[in-house]
Protein backbone atom coordinates (compact mmCIF):
# COMPACT_ATOMS: atom_id res chain seq x y z
CA UNK A 1 0.00 0.00 0.00
CA UNK A 2 1.06 3.59 -0.48
CA UNK A 3 2.12 5.31 2.67
CA UNK A 4 3.29 8.77 3.53
CA UNK A 5 6.69 8.66 5.17
CA UNK A 6 7.12 12.35 5.82
CA UNK A 7 5.60 15.81 5.61
CA UNK A 8 7.22 19.18 5.58
CA UNK A 9 6.38 22.83 5.59
CA UNK A 10 5.38 24.08 2.18
CA UNK A 11 3.60 27.19 1.08
CA UNK A 12 1.32 28.61 3.78
CA UNK A 13 -1.70 30.83 3.28
CA UNK A 14 -1.49 33.36 0.49
CA UNK A 15 -3.33 36.65 0.70
CA UNK A 16 -4.51 38.98 -1.98
CA UNK A 17 -3.91 42.01 0.20
CA UNK A 18 -5.83 44.40 -2.02
CA UNK A 19 -9.05 42.43 -1.59
CA UNK A 20 -8.67 39.90 1.18
CA UNK A 21 -6.83 39.48 4.43
CA UNK A 22 -4.68 36.40 4.92
CA UNK A 23 -5.46 33.67 7.36
CA UNK A 24 -3.03 32.51 10.01
CA UNK A 25 0.42 31.48 8.92
CA UNK A 26 3.56 32.72 7.24
CA UNK A 27 3.21 34.69 4.07
CA UNK A 28 5.31 35.32 0.99
CA UNK A 29 4.64 36.33 -2.61
CA UNK A 30 3.19 33.42 -4.51
CA UNK A 31 4.57 32.08 -7.79
CA UNK A 32 4.44 34.65 -10.55
CA UNK A 33 3.14 32.13 -13.05
CA UNK A 34 -0.23 32.33 -11.33
CA UNK A 35 -0.49 35.90 -12.54
CA UNK A 36 -1.40 37.56 -9.25
CA UNK A 37 0.31 38.83 -6.15
CA UNK A 38 -0.49 36.83 -3.07
CA UNK A 39 1.06 35.71 0.15
CA UNK A 40 1.79 32.28 1.54
CA UNK A 41 1.91 31.02 5.12
CA UNK A 42 4.01 27.98 5.88
CA UNK A 43 3.17 25.32 8.44
CA UNK A 44 6.41 23.67 9.54
CA UNK A 45 6.15 19.97 10.32
CA UNK A 46 9.12 18.36 12.01
CA UNK A 47 9.44 14.73 12.99
CA UNK A 48 11.52 12.55 15.21
CA UNK A 49 13.97 9.81 14.40
CA UNK A 50 13.76 7.77 11.24
CA UNK A 51 13.70 3.98 11.32
CA UNK A 52 15.34 2.79 8.13
CA UNK A 53 14.49 -0.55 6.62
CA UNK A 54 16.25 -2.48 3.92
CA UNK A 55 19.42 -0.39 4.24
CA UNK A 56 22.87 -1.58 3.25
CA UNK A 57 26.26 -0.09 4.02
CA UNK A 58 26.19 1.40 0.52
CA UNK A 59 23.83 4.07 1.84
CA UNK A 60 26.45 5.55 4.11
CA UNK A 61 28.97 8.04 2.70
CA UNK A 62 32.64 7.26 3.02
CA UNK A 63 35.13 9.89 4.11
CA UNK A 64 36.89 12.20 1.69
CA UNK A 65 35.96 14.93 -0.70
CA UNK A 66 34.27 14.24 -4.02
CA UNK A 67 35.90 15.22 -7.25
CA UNK A 68 34.71 18.11 -9.35
CA UNK A 69 33.21 15.92 -12.06
CA UNK A 70 29.43 15.75 -11.49
CA UNK A 71 28.91 12.46 -13.34
CA UNK A 72 30.88 9.26 -12.71
CA UNK A 73 31.77 7.30 -15.83
CA UNK A 74 30.62 3.69 -15.98
CA UNK A 75 33.45 1.26 -16.76
CA UNK A 76 33.16 -2.40 -17.70
CA UNK A 77 35.59 -4.74 -15.94
CA UNK A 78 36.19 -8.44 -16.28
CA UNK A 79 33.51 -8.82 -18.94
CA UNK A 80 30.77 -7.75 -16.53
CA UNK A 81 28.02 -5.40 -17.65
CA UNK A 82 28.99 -1.76 -17.06
CA UNK A 83 27.52 -0.14 -13.96
CA UNK A 84 24.77 2.36 -14.73
CA UNK A 85 25.77 6.01 -14.74
CA UNK A 86 24.39 7.81 -11.70
CA UNK A 87 23.70 11.46 -10.97
CA UNK A 88 26.32 11.60 -8.21
CA UNK A 89 28.55 9.42 -6.05
CA UNK A 90 28.26 8.97 -2.30
CA UNK A 91 31.06 11.45 -1.71
CA UNK A 92 29.53 14.00 -4.05
CA UNK A 93 26.13 13.74 -2.38
CA UNK A 94 27.74 14.21 1.01
CA UNK A 95 29.52 17.32 -0.26
CA UNK A 96 26.36 18.66 -1.93
CA UNK A 97 24.17 18.40 1.15
CA UNK A 98 26.92 19.86 3.32
CA UNK A 99 27.03 22.93 1.10
CA UNK A 100 23.24 23.14 1.11
CA UNK A 101 23.28 23.06 4.91
CA UNK A 102 25.90 25.83 5.04
CA UNK A 103 23.87 28.06 2.72
CA UNK A 104 20.67 27.35 4.67
CA UNK A 105 22.36 28.28 7.95
CA UNK A 106 23.61 31.60 6.62
CA UNK A 107 20.46 32.47 4.67
CA UNK A 108 18.22 31.62 7.63
CA UNK A 109 20.33 33.71 10.00
CA UNK A 110 20.25 36.72 7.65
CA UNK A 111 16.73 36.09 6.29
CA UNK A 112 18.35 36.29 2.87
CA UNK A 113 15.97 34.90 0.25
CA UNK A 114 18.42 35.56 -2.59
CA UNK A 115 21.08 33.49 -0.90
CA UNK A 116 18.57 30.73 -0.14
CA UNK A 117 17.68 30.74 -3.83
CA UNK A 118 21.18 29.60 -4.71
CA UNK A 119 20.49 26.21 -3.11
CA UNK A 120 16.68 25.98 -2.86
CA UNK A 121 13.94 26.05 -5.49
CA UNK A 122 10.22 25.40 -5.84
CA UNK A 123 8.26 24.50 -2.69
CA UNK A 124 11.39 24.30 -0.54
CA UNK A 125 12.42 27.86 -1.46
CA UNK A 126 8.92 29.24 -0.90
CA UNK A 127 8.98 27.71 2.57
CA UNK A 128 12.07 29.69 3.46
CA UNK A 129 10.78 32.90 1.90
CA UNK A 130 7.66 32.54 4.01
CA UNK A 131 9.63 32.04 7.18
CA UNK A 132 11.80 35.08 6.47
CA UNK A 133 8.71 37.22 5.87
CA UNK A 134 7.17 36.06 9.13
CA UNK A 135 10.31 36.79 11.10
CA UNK A 136 10.63 40.25 9.54
CA UNK A 137 7.17 41.07 10.86
CA UNK A 138 7.31 39.18 14.15
CA UNK A 139 10.44 39.27 16.31
CA UNK A 140 9.15 36.31 18.32
CA UNK A 141 8.84 34.03 15.29
CA UNK A 142 11.33 31.19 15.14
CA UNK A 143 13.56 30.26 12.19
CA UNK A 144 13.10 26.96 10.41
CA UNK A 145 14.79 23.89 11.86
CA UNK A 146 18.38 23.75 10.70
CA UNK A 147 19.35 21.29 7.99
CA UNK A 148 21.79 19.07 9.85
CA UNK A 149 23.86 17.36 7.18
CA UNK A 150 26.66 16.04 9.38
CA UNK A 151 25.47 12.52 8.56
CA UNK A 152 23.98 11.35 5.27
CA UNK A 153 21.75 8.47 6.30
CA UNK A 154 20.50 7.65 2.79
CA UNK A 155 22.00 8.70 -0.54
CA UNK A 156 20.01 7.68 -3.61
CA UNK A 157 21.00 9.23 -6.96
CA UNK A 158 19.04 8.94 -10.16
CA UNK A 159 20.38 6.56 -12.79
CA UNK A 160 21.22 8.97 -15.60
CA UNK A 161 23.99 10.50 -17.67
CA UNK A 162 21.98 13.55 -18.72
CA UNK A 163 20.22 16.55 -17.19
CA UNK A 164 18.14 17.53 -15.32
CA UNK A 165 19.04 14.96 -12.69
CA UNK A 166 17.71 14.13 -9.23
CA UNK A 167 19.20 13.02 -5.92
CA UNK A 168 17.29 11.87 -2.84
CA UNK A 169 19.01 12.07 0.55
CA UNK A 170 18.10 11.64 4.19
CA UNK A 171 20.32 13.75 6.44
CA UNK A 172 20.68 14.23 10.17
CA UNK A 173 23.11 15.48 12.78
CA UNK A 174 23.68 11.86 13.75
CA UNK A 175 21.92 9.02 11.95
CA UNK A 176 22.47 6.68 14.89
CA UNK A 177 20.77 9.04 17.35
CA UNK A 178 17.11 8.07 17.63
CA UNK A 179 16.31 11.45 19.18
CA UNK A 180 17.37 13.43 16.12
CA UNK A 181 14.91 14.50 13.46
CA UNK A 182 16.19 13.50 10.02
CA UNK A 183 15.13 15.37 6.92
CA UNK A 184 14.49 13.98 3.46
CA UNK A 185 15.83 16.23 0.71
CA UNK A 186 14.95 15.85 -2.96
CA UNK A 187 17.48 17.82 -4.99
CA UNK A 188 17.61 18.63 -8.70
CA UNK A 189 20.48 19.78 -10.90
CA UNK A 190 19.11 21.46 -14.02
CA UNK A 191 22.30 21.33 -16.12
CA UNK A 192 26.00 20.56 -15.82
CA UNK A 193 26.88 24.12 -14.84
CA UNK A 194 24.21 24.52 -12.17
CA UNK A 195 24.33 23.63 -8.49
CA UNK A 196 21.96 21.07 -7.04
CA UNK A 197 18.98 22.78 -5.44
CA UNK A 198 16.55 21.39 -2.87
CA UNK A 199 13.07 21.15 -4.43
CA UNK A 200 11.43 19.32 -1.53
CA UNK A 201 12.52 19.34 2.12
CA UNK A 202 10.46 16.95 4.22
CA UNK A 203 10.87 16.12 7.91
CA UNK A 204 10.40 12.45 8.68
CA UNK A 205 8.28 11.24 11.54
CA UNK A 206 9.60 9.13 14.37
CA UNK A 207 8.45 5.74 13.08
CA UNK A 208 8.78 6.41 9.37
CA UNK A 209 10.19 3.49 7.43
CA UNK A 210 11.61 3.78 3.96
CA UNK A 211 11.22 0.87 1.55
CA UNK A 212 14.29 -1.04 0.44
CA UNK A 213 16.41 1.18 -1.81
CA UNK A 214 19.25 0.49 -4.22
CA UNK A 215 22.87 1.05 -3.16
CA UNK A 216 24.19 4.50 -3.93
CA UNK A 217 26.61 3.14 -6.52
CA UNK A 218 23.70 1.71 -8.53
CA UNK A 219 21.12 4.46 -8.07
CA UNK A 220 17.46 4.40 -9.06
CA UNK A 221 15.41 5.10 -12.15
CA UNK A 222 13.31 8.25 -12.10
CA UNK A 223 9.73 7.55 -13.11
CA UNK A 224 7.64 9.81 -15.31
CA UNK A 225 4.89 11.82 -13.57
CA UNK A 226 2.25 9.82 -15.45
CA UNK A 227 3.92 6.42 -14.97
CA UNK A 228 1.41 3.55 -14.89
CA UNK A 229 3.84 1.22 -13.15
CA UNK A 230 2.66 2.25 -9.69
CA UNK A 231 -0.53 1.80 -7.69
CA UNK A 232 -1.05 5.53 -8.34
CA UNK A 233 0.75 7.58 -10.96
CA UNK A 234 2.99 10.18 -9.28
CA UNK A 235 0.91 13.03 -10.69
CA UNK A 236 -2.26 11.52 -9.20
CA UNK A 237 -1.01 11.07 -5.64
CA UNK A 238 -1.50 14.63 -4.35
CA UNK A 239 -5.05 14.96 -5.68
CA UNK A 240 -6.06 11.55 -4.32
CA UNK A 241 -4.71 12.37 -0.88
CA UNK A 242 -6.30 15.83 -0.94
CA UNK A 243 -9.67 14.17 -1.48
CA UNK A 244 -9.10 12.09 1.64
CA UNK A 245 -8.27 15.20 3.65
CA UNK A 246 -11.61 16.57 2.50
CA UNK A 247 -13.88 13.52 2.75
CA UNK A 248 -11.97 10.98 4.85
CA UNK A 249 -13.59 7.52 4.55
CA UNK A 250 -16.15 8.82 2.06
CA UNK A 251 -13.45 9.58 -0.50
CA UNK A 252 -13.20 7.18 -3.46
CA UNK A 253 -9.46 7.16 -2.73
CA UNK A 254 -9.88 6.14 0.91
CA UNK A 255 -9.02 2.49 0.35
CA UNK A 256 -5.81 3.46 -1.45
CA UNK A 257 -4.24 5.18 1.55
CA UNK A 258 -3.37 3.70 4.91
CA UNK A 259 -4.99 5.59 7.75
CA UNK A 260 -3.01 4.01 10.59
CA UNK A 261 -0.39 6.43 11.86
CA UNK A 262 -1.56 9.24 9.59
CA UNK A 263 -1.95 12.07 12.09
CA UNK A 264 -1.93 14.64 9.30
CA UNK A 265 -5.56 13.68 8.72
CA UNK A 266 -6.31 14.64 12.29
CA UNK A 267 -4.51 17.96 12.04
CA UNK A 268 -5.80 19.19 8.67
CA UNK A 269 -8.27 16.53 7.54
CA UNK A 270 -12.06 16.27 7.63
CA UNK A 271 -12.40 16.15 11.42
CA UNK A 272 -10.32 19.30 11.77
CA UNK A 273 -12.35 21.04 9.08
CA UNK A 274 -15.66 20.04 10.63
CA UNK A 275 -14.60 21.34 14.03
CA UNK A 276 -13.32 24.59 12.59
CA UNK A 277 -16.59 25.18 10.76
CA UNK A 278 -18.54 24.59 13.99
CA UNK A 279 -16.34 27.02 15.91
CA UNK A 280 -17.37 30.02 13.79
CA UNK A 281 -20.18 32.24 14.95
CA UNK A 282 -23.32 32.94 12.94
CA UNK A 283 -21.81 35.94 11.14
CA UNK A 284 -19.25 33.94 9.15
CA UNK A 285 -18.86 30.73 7.20
CA UNK A 286 -15.87 28.76 6.00
CA UNK A 287 -15.25 26.80 2.80
CA UNK A 288 -12.43 24.31 2.27
CA UNK A 289 -10.84 23.22 -0.97
CA UNK A 290 -7.57 21.85 -2.32
CA UNK A 291 -5.33 22.94 -5.17
CA UNK A 292 -2.56 20.98 -6.83
CA UNK A 293 0.41 23.24 -7.64
CA UNK A 294 2.12 23.04 -10.99
CA UNK A 295 5.27 21.60 -9.40
CA UNK A 296 6.25 18.29 -10.97
CA UNK A 297 6.18 15.32 -8.59
CA UNK A 298 9.56 13.62 -8.35
CA UNK A 299 9.56 9.82 -8.17
CA UNK A 300 12.57 7.53 -7.70
CA UNK A 301 12.14 3.77 -7.97
CA UNK A 302 12.60 1.45 -4.99
CA UNK A 303 13.89 -2.12 -4.89
CA UNK A 304 10.31 -3.35 -4.53
CA UNK A 305 9.25 -1.91 -7.92
CA UNK A 306 7.49 0.95 -6.14
CA UNK A 307 8.70 4.53 -5.77
CA UNK A 308 9.42 7.33 -3.33
CA UNK A 309 7.28 10.22 -4.56
CA UNK A 310 7.77 13.84 -3.47
CA UNK A 311 4.76 16.12 -4.01
CA UNK A 312 3.23 19.29 -2.63
CA UNK A 313 -0.37 20.18 -1.97
CA UNK A 314 -2.24 23.43 -1.26
CA UNK A 315 -5.04 23.34 1.31
CA UNK A 316 -7.34 26.35 1.00
CA UNK A 317 -9.54 27.87 3.72
CA UNK A 318 -11.83 30.79 2.89
CA UNK A 319 -13.81 32.55 5.61
CA UNK A 320 -16.49 35.02 4.50
CA UNK A 321 -18.95 37.19 6.46
CA UNK A 322 -22.60 36.15 6.22
CA UNK A 323 -24.19 39.21 7.83
CA UNK A 324 -24.34 42.77 6.56
CA UNK A 325 -21.55 44.83 8.08
CA UNK A 326 -19.80 41.80 9.58
CA UNK A 327 -16.02 41.53 9.34
CA UNK A 328 -13.47 38.74 9.46
CA UNK A 329 -10.56 39.61 11.73
CA UNK A 330 -6.92 38.72 11.19
CA UNK A 331 -4.36 38.01 13.85
CA UNK A 332 -0.77 36.96 14.47
CA UNK A 333 1.65 36.77 11.57
CA UNK A 334 -1.09 37.24 9.00
CA UNK A 335 -2.20 40.48 10.53
CA UNK A 336 1.36 41.77 10.72
CA UNK A 337 2.28 40.78 7.18
CA UNK A 338 -0.92 41.76 5.42
CA UNK A 339 -1.28 45.05 7.25
CA UNK A 340 -5.01 44.35 7.46
CA UNK A 341 -6.85 44.09 10.77
CA UNK A 342 -10.13 42.90 9.30
CA UNK A 343 -11.96 42.40 6.04
CA UNK A 344 -15.59 42.73 5.04
CA UNK A 345 -14.93 40.59 1.98
CA UNK A 346 -13.36 37.64 3.78
CA UNK A 347 -10.10 35.82 4.38
CA UNK A 348 -8.58 33.29 1.99
CA UNK A 349 -5.66 31.20 3.26
CA UNK A 350 -3.75 28.67 1.20
CA UNK A 351 -1.60 26.32 3.27
CA UNK A 352 1.10 24.41 1.41
CA UNK A 353 2.35 21.02 2.55
CA UNK A 354 5.25 19.03 1.13
CA UNK A 355 4.78 15.27 1.33
CA UNK A 356 6.89 12.19 0.75
CA UNK A 357 4.95 9.05 -0.21
CA UNK A 358 6.07 5.46 -0.52
CA UNK A 359 3.98 4.18 -3.45
CA UNK A 360 3.90 0.44 -4.19
CA UNK A 361 3.89 -1.07 -7.68
CA UNK A 362 0.65 -1.51 -9.57
CA UNK A 363 -1.13 -4.83 -9.84
CA UNK A 364 -1.01 -5.66 -6.11
CA UNK A 365 -3.93 -6.72 -3.98
CA UNK A 366 -6.25 -3.99 -2.78
CA UNK A 367 -5.02 -4.17 0.79
CA UNK A 368 -1.36 -3.96 -0.26
CA UNK A 369 -1.89 -0.99 -2.55
CA UNK A 370 -2.88 1.48 0.13
CA UNK A 371 -0.82 4.71 0.21
CA UNK A 372 0.24 5.68 3.70
CA UNK A 373 1.09 9.07 5.15
CA UNK A 374 3.31 9.46 8.18
CA UNK A 375 4.00 13.16 8.84
CA UNK A 376 5.77 14.28 11.97
CA UNK A 377 4.55 16.37 14.90
CA UNK A 378 3.92 20.05 14.24
CA UNK A 379 6.52 22.32 15.80
CA UNK A 380 5.43 25.50 14.07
Amino acid sequence: MVRVVGAGGGRPPRVRASRRAAAAGAQVPARSRRGRRSFVAVPVLVAGALVLSGCSSEYWPQGGDAGATPTPTATATGGAAPAPATAATKQQISRIVSRVADVAEQADADKDADLAGTRFAGPALELRKANYAIRDADAEAKPLPAIAADDVCVALPQQTDSWPRTVFAVVAADCSDEQTAPQALTLVQQDARSDYKVEYAVSLEADAQLPSLAPTAIGAAQLAPDSKLLALAPDEVAAAYADILSKDAESPSADLFAGDGDDLRTRIGKSYKDEKAKSLDDTAEIAFSSEIPDDTPLALATNTAGALVSVDLDEVEEVTPTATGAKVNTEGAVKALSGVDSSTKGVRATYGVQLLFSVPPGGLGRQDRTPRVHPGPDRS
